[in-house]
């Protein structure tokens, strides 16, 4: 959704909703083949796929040129790794990496013609977050040998100068 609440006033925003299933896949158990009967994981969720998120951002001009603006983005708790069926045929843990808000502000004023100074802040309260996560889970014993996980950006200021003509 976006548009104007007044000629000076714009609001920006979504919503994603998405229930993952894992539908069909393939099972191996220690060392034999896959099986394409029963699947345990069969509507499990999905890895790295939230349920939910979210952004909301506004702007304002203000009468004497300067423009101001913030903003949210949402992300739900997602599941870092796939569902594994480990050797004893019990399903291995999947492992949640918490959801995250994180803020923006902004600023901008035209000072003549053609030039604009904007100030852009990113995750204003420094929130440490992750955007996606890896882990190995071994198939036979269900635990954890080792993965990756991707930081978000942390606090940043960029500060522009923009000239049109």
């Amino acid at each position: 959704v976006s548009g104007s609440i007044t000629p000076k006033w714009t609001v920006f925003g979504g919503y994603t909703y998405m229930d993952s299933e894992l539908t069909k896949a393939a099972v191996v158990v220690s060392g034999t083949p896959p099986v394409a009967s029963v699947n345990p994981l069969q509507g499990l969720p999905l890895a790295n796929t939230p349920k939910h998120s979210a952004s909301l951002f506004t702007t304002y001009r203000l009468p004497f040129g300067l423009e101001l603006g913030y903003g949210l983005t949402y992300q739900g708790s997602f599941y870092a790794n796939a569902p594994v069926v480990a050797a004893d045929s019990k399903i291995a843990p999947q492992y949640k990496v918490d959801d995250y808000l994180i803020h923006r502000a902004y600023m901008a004023y035209s000072f003549r013609e053609g030039v604009t100074l904007q100030l852009n802040v990113q995750n204003l309260t420094d929130e440490r977050y992750f955007t996606s996560v890896r882990n190995n889970v071994n198939a036979t014993s269900g635990v954890v040998t080792g993965g990756w996980a991707a930081p978000g950006d942390r606090r940043q200021a960029v500060l522009s100068l923009f000239y049109s003509f």
